[in-house]
């Protein structure tokens, strides 16, 4: 296994991933916030037993000829990527390593935990033209399953301008959390892990206790995935 995509304890067991994570947070406890305290890393409430295919949110690379790739650890090399083993079941399902990206210079792509619609947002390179775009779109299309090809929305997205520009389908992700929705897109934030969202809300409501006309600040508030349930 290459250690690219945040993957750079993929070699190591499992449960020893999990004690090294431990150690990592509870030396930043002690280092940064003075608090010296026990930590132990748990598996999400519906985490599979191999420790894979937990990401909805994968970012790629564009290699020369067009493949999608991946730097590895502290390289700036670039690794040609066939399959995503940390990603969720609908990113792979979407086959983009068979697609031709050449013009795109990032690739980003959503995949929503609560099965809405993918979305693949291609970062052009400098002097794309409209058409390179387009046809990304229209291949990105023709290699998903059947089930993905009939919903992946395509969008190009410049982050010098903030321009969005819809290529095919719809130009956000629609997310969910503790009862509220959640459009995502371009350079919007949203967690990667696909059970972190409801279980960092469930900890912060229960952390906090608020209770009807008192006031909270949330000082980065993002997509407003603590904000809503808050305020509500």
């Amino acid at each position: 296994r290459l250690p690219v995509g945040g993957a750079e304890f993929g070699h190591v067991e499992l449960a020893e991933q999990r004690r090294l994570k431990a150690g990592i947070f509870a030396e930043q406890l002690r280092r940064l916030g003075g608090v010296d305290r026990e930590v132990t890393v748990e598996a999400a409430a519906d985490e599979s037993p191999d420790g894979l295919g937990w990401r909805t949110r994968a970012r790629f690379s564009v290699a020369p000829g067009g493949r999608l790739a991946m730097h590895p650890h502290r390289s700036e090399d670039l690794i040609p990527v066939q399959e995503m083993p940390l990603a969720s079941a609908a990113i792979n399902a979407l086959k983009l390593w068979d697609v031709d990206f050449t013009g795109a210079g990032r690739v980003e792509v959503a995949a929503p935990a609560a099965g809405g619609p993918p979305l693949v947002l291609l970062i052009p390179s400098e002097g794309t033209h409209p058409r390179t775009l387009a046809r990304i779109a229209s291949e990105v299309g023709a290699a998903a399953d059947p089930g993905a090809a009939e919903t992946v929305s395509v969008a190009a997205w410049d982050p010098e301008s903030h321009e969005l520009t819809r290529l095919r389908g719809r130009t956000w992700a629609r997310e969910q959390a503790a009862g509220h929705e959640y459009r995502v897109t371009g350079a919007g934030f949203w967690q990667i892990h696909r059970s972190a969202p409801e279980t960092l809300v469930q900890a912060v409501l229960q952390g906090l206790e608020i209770q009807p006309g008192e006031r909270a600040a949330d000082l980065f508030a993002g997509a407003g995935l603590f904000t809503a349930p808050l305020a509500a």
